[in-house]
């Protein structure tokens, strides 16, 4: 009888004789179970899949508060493109430089000669206002002017010819300043019409 080369064939050989080692037996009886136990695993993995899903999608059906164990997928394909994020916000913005301009008299704007943003020159016009009434009193103090002029030089020449009296030289002439006096507080408030940059 020839002795076999591999160990199981040993093993076996060994078995079928008549002396039984007890560590072999237990040895063979533990591979043995170990096969069956990988067969029984490997043939019942698919029904035991089969009542996982079956119990977990019951479970969903019968709304038992638990929550879903099956998740929805949504799927889309990807493509180039431009991303915009836009972001909703309150707050207050700052300039990083300004201007306060206030005018010296009230009124109302009528132009505002500038582009918004753009750059301005010393003297040029920045805010005009409405000055219709301020045209009216320069034209009045004008007039007034003219008239207290002529008074003044009749007055002035009877007084050189010594025919009038000294009072009314001196009453000329004053009304004559007063006219003048006038028609600069008119040229200032129509030059407060106009706020120009310096």
């Amino acid at each position: 009888m020839t002795m076999p080369n591999r160990p199981l064939d040993r093993l076996l050989n060994r078995l079928s004789q008549k002396e039984h080692n007890p560590w072999a037996m237990l040895a063979l009886g533990i591979v043995v179970g170990f096969l069956a136990l990988t067969l029984v695993f490997k043939l019942s993995k698919p029904i035991i899949k089969s009542a996982c899903v079956y119990i977990l999608e019951s479970d969903q059906d019968k709304g038992s508060g638990r929550q879903s164990r099956v998740a929805t997928i949504e799927g889309a394909t990807v493509t180039m493109g431009t991303m915009t994020k836009r972001i909703a916000s309150v707050g207050n913005l700052k300039a990083n430089a300004s201007v306060t301009i206030r005018a010296e008299m009230p009124a109302r704007i009528k132009e505002l000669p500038f582009t918004e943003g753009g750059s301005v020159k010393a003297g040029q016009d920045i805010i005009r206002f409405e000055d219709a009434d301020a045209q009216a009193d320069m034209k009045q103090a004008e007039a007034q002017v003219l008239l207290a002029k002529a008074d003044f030089d009749r007055v002035s020449k009877l007084h050189d010819q010594k025919i009038g009296s000294v009072k009314e030289f001196d009453k000329g002439k004053a009304e004559l300043a007063m006219a003048e006096a006038r028609l600069d507080g008119a040229k200032a408030k129509l030059d407060k019409t106009v706020i120009k940059a310096s």
